[in-house]
C-alpha cells in the first residue's frame, strides 16, 4: 500500500512541492545569507546512521572534496539492516553495505566503518557505539565533522546525533561540527552555512542516489528538488546543500532541546519521497499562517 501510494501520488505532489519550495526559499533569501562551507585541508569525518544518509546530507560536498583531494572517512552508527529489499536483516544489511562500498568507490572516501549498532535497536547498544566512535575520533585527528543532527523526524537519527555529541566530547574533539539535512528541513534559524552546486555537480549528486536500489519506498527525486530550490540562498548556484555549524557541546545542548519538545512541529513528518515532503510543506505553511 505504501509503495502504491508513493508511486500514484508522486507526480502531482512533486509539481506542487516545487512551487512551494521555490517560493519558500526565495522568500528566505531576503533575510538569510548562509556562509560558504570553509575550505578544508582534511581529514574530515562523516557520521551518519544509515547508508544513503551521507549522500542526502553531503552528496554535493563529497564530489567537491574528491576533486580537491581531501581525505574523508565515513562511519555509520548502525548496520542499516532494518529497511530495504531482503527477507532477513542479514541479507538487508549485506545489501546496504554493498551500496555503501559503491558510494565509497564513486566518491573516493578513504575509509568506511560500520559500528556495532543494529538498525532499529541502536538504543540497546548506545554505550558501545559511543565508545567505538570516540576511539575513531581520538585516533583520526579530524579537521571537522559532518553528521546527522537531532532536529530530524527519524528517531534513530536523533539518537545518533546524541551519541555523536557524546563521543566527540569523550574524545576531546574541539573542531567544528556541521549538521546537514536528512529527514527534516533545517529550521531557518539554524541554517549557518551553505554549499552551492553547479549543474554538473547536481547531476553527479543525483547519480549517487541511483546506487540505493534497495530503498524501494524512497523517492530520491525529492532531494534533487530540495537542492534546486535552495539555490536562492546561494546566488549564482544551480542548487545548494544547507548546514548548521555547531560544536560537540552545543550539539548535545541542541539534542536536549529536541528531547524537551521544542521542535515538535518540525519533527511531525519525515521526508522520504515527494508525498511525504508535501505533508512537511503543508505543516510548514500552516505554521507560517498562524
Amino acid at each position: 500500500m505504501k509503495r502504491w501510494t508513493t508511486r500514484t501520488l508522486t507526480p502531482g505532489a512533486r509539481v506542487l512541492n516545487r512551487t512551494i519550495l521555490d517560493r519558500h526559499y526565495r522568500r528566505l533569501s531576503t533575510s538569510l545569507r548562509p556562509l560558504p562551507i570553509p575550505a578544508f585541508t582534511g581529514p574530515l569525518l562523516l557520521v551518519f546512521p544509515h547508508v544513503d544518509d551521507e549522500v542526502i546530507a553531503v552528496g554535493g560536498l563529497l564530489g567537491a572534496w574528491r576533486e580537491q583531494g581531501i581525505e574523508v572517512d565515513l562511519v555509520y552508527t548502525t548496520d542499516s539492516s532494518a529497511g530495504g529489499v531482503g527477507a532477513t536483516p542479514e541479507v538487508r544489511g549485506a545489501t546496504r553495505l554493498a551500496e555503501a562500498v559503491e558510494v565509497q568507490r564513486q566518491t573516493g572516501i578513504r575509509s568506511l566503518t560500520v559500528l556495532s549498532g543494529v538498525n532499529d535497536q541502536l538504543a540497546a547498544m548506545s554505550d558501545r557505539v559511543t565508545s567505538e566512535l570516540a576511539q575513531i575520533v581520538a585516533d583520526g585527528r579530524y579537521e571537522a565533522v559532518f553528521a546527522v543532527g537531532p532536529v530530524d523526524a527519524h528517531p534513530e537519527h536523533r539518537l545518533s546525533a546524541t551519541l555523536i555529541a557524546s563521543a566527540l566530547q569523550r574524545a576531546g574533539f574541539e573542531g567544528p561540527v556541521f549538521v546537514g539535512e536528512n529527514s527534516s528541513l533545517l529550521p531557518a534559524g539554524l541554517v549557518t552555512h551553505a554549499f552551492g552546486l553547479t549543474h554538473a555537480a547536481l547531476r553527479a549528486r543525483d547519480q549517487l542516489f541511483t546506487i540505493f536500489a534497495s530503498q524501494t519506498t524512497m523517492g530520491f527525486e525529492v532531494y534533487h528538488d530540495l537542492a534546486r530550490s535552495k539555490r536562492h540562498l546561494v546566488p549564482g548556484s544551480h542548487a545548494a546543500e544547507l548546514f548548521h555549524q555547531t560544536d560537540a557541546r552545543a550539539l548535545e545542548a541542541l539534542s536536549r532541546r529536541v528531547s524537551l519538545g521544542l521542535f515538535e512541529e518540525v519533527l511531525r513528518h519525515r521526508i522520504g519521497n515527494s508525498w511525504s515532503l508535501w505533508r512537511v510543506l503543508a505543516s510548514l505553511a500552516s505554521r507560517a499562517g498562524r
